[in-house]
């Protein structure tokens, strides 16, 4: 089998916070927030697809992507009005006010001339440390108490909404076939895997088996904490044994298990090939040829740059620059999947309503028996008790896909085909609130990394 794949080494942020060893949660609100820090990354693509974080032109799609641009991503992800990619770098959107009185508004002012300046690797740095992680949640009560999520959109504890963006780490990243030819017939199913290893198309060892190569796993680590309580609790251990701990004694904790992300196809993207050229459209003289058109459908992506000045790091255009204006969603559905990446069984480590007469249900999702969220409700952290979500509709959305804890190369994170067409993936990173691995009393910065690693369906391939 042809293994493909793409590892993406995503972030390291300093939070406080740590986790409980149970496996019913309940949600914990933060007074101080999660610093993003020390990032790194290292992004690379496997035979057959390659990937980008501008897509606008063929030529920027590599098998390898740098720490700085992924740093760029992040940030233009942070506020996608201020921050584009031009001709692969980033640019802050510093547009010219005059002021010009109307009837209405004597302040009136307008725009009269669009400009962009190109951010250094020092200014994305100071933009990076101002972005922080909140806890939040993509669960909801409806009015009717049933538990709804479109995997994308996230809430605080109260049910609204979150615009501010320095609450969640989010990026863009566009997967393309190494070909712009359509004729190549290249179709492959993109999925995240934790695979060990993958075997590189064509290297066998001496007696004719295939090598296997050491990959990176989709992970999310951190470190242990030893954390000292500041009030008594109890709870019901997985042995089904009564826990009692006392204000002084530790416990230990580690928060990896709180980190969710979500991905999210936006649709497909058109990509201008490498080498367009000038296109002569002209009738061509007797005996002269004609312009040679592009590969495959003869279709020619035309970029205008007559409105578009560059000069040194400062761009001036008449017309306001915008990322991916038109994106053909092509039928895809863009609700977002969620991936929770714990070692907890069936439904993860959301805290539910569960009220069957199921023993071992009972331990996993009934609000008594978590030790967090005694802790939480015998702190008066908030006014109401916590309320916990619905066991059933929770359930529906594993059963659904929307909530991912199990890896399978039959969930597929997107389709690409090749041509000059790429997809854009959307990756959002937050601390989920119903989930007790985020400890309200534990302080001092901890380290988190995560790990991505993505493959093809062996099912797909060239045609």
């Amino acid at each position: 089998m042809k293994a493909r794949k793409l590892i993406l080494s995503i972030f390291a942020v300093g939070a406080c916070a740590a986790t409980f060893s149970t496996t019913t949660y309940a949600w914990f609100r933060m007074n101080s927030r999660a610093q993003v820090s020390n990032l790194s990354f290292k992004v690379i693509s496997g035979l057959g697809f390659k990937i980008a974080v501008d897509a606008s032109n063929s030529a920027y799609f590599t098998d390898t992507l740098t720490t700085d641009q992924m740093e760029a991503a992040i940030v233009r992800g942070y506020n996608p009005d201020k921050y584009v990619f031009y001709q692969n770098k980033l640019y802050e959107y510093v547009p010219i006010e005059e002021l010009r009185p109307t009837a209405e508004d004597p302040n009136h002012k307008e725009v009269v001339s669009h400009r962009y300046i190109e951010l250094s690797k020092t200014d994305i740095q100071n933009i990076l440390s101002n972005i922080k992680l909140d806890l939040a949640t993509t669960m909801v009560n409806d009015s009717e108490g049933h538990t709804t999520s479109d995997g994308y959109s996230l809430y605080n504890e109260f049910g609204e909404a979150i615009t501010d963006r320095n609450k969640y780490l989010e990026f863009s990243l566009y997967f393309k076939t190494d070909s712009d030819l359509v004729s190549d017939n290249q179709h492959f199913g993109i999925y995240i895997s934790d695979d060990t290893t993958y075997v590189k198309d064509g290297q066998k060892d001496k007696d004719g088996n295939p090598i296997e190569v050491p990959m990176n796993p989709t992970s999310i680590k951190s470190a242990i904490q030893q954390i000292k309580l500041v009030n008594d609790m109890s709870y019901l251990n997985k042995d089904y044994e009564m826990v009692n701990l006392s204000a002084g004694d530790f416990v230990s904790m580690s928060l990896n298990n709180a980190i969710r992300f979500s991905t999210r196809d936006l649709g497909v993207v058109k990509v201008t090939p490498k080498e367009t050229g000038t296109i002569d459209y002209s009738i061509p003289d007797e005996g002269k040829e004609e312009t040679p058109k592009t590969p495959e459908t003869e279709e020619t992506t035309e970029t205008t740059t007559a409105d578009i000045v560059v000069e040194g790091n400062v761009i001036t255009s008449n017309t306001k620059l915008v990322e991916d204006e038109e994106i053909n969603d092509g039928g895809v559905n863009t609700a977002a999947k969620i991936y929770e990446l714990s070692d907890e069984n069936n439904l993860g480590s959301y805290i539910t309503n569960y009220d069957g007469d199921e023993n071992e249900e009972k331990r996993m999702y009934g609000a008594n028996y978590s030790a967090m969220y005694s802790y939480y409700n015998s702190l008066g952290a908030a006014s109401d008790e916590v309320k916990p979500l619905n066991y059933n509709d929770l359930k529906e959305m594993y059963e659904a896909g929307k909530i991912v804890n199990d890896l399978d190369p039959e969930n597929i994170l997107t389709v690409v085909d090749s041509g000059l067409d790429a997809h854009k993936i959307t990756f959002r990173f937050w601390l989920e609130g119903f989930d007790s691995d985020y400890f309200a009393g534990v302080s001092g910065l901890v380290p988190i990394s995560c790990n991505l690693s993505f493959k093809v369906n062996s099912k797909y391939g060239r045609n």
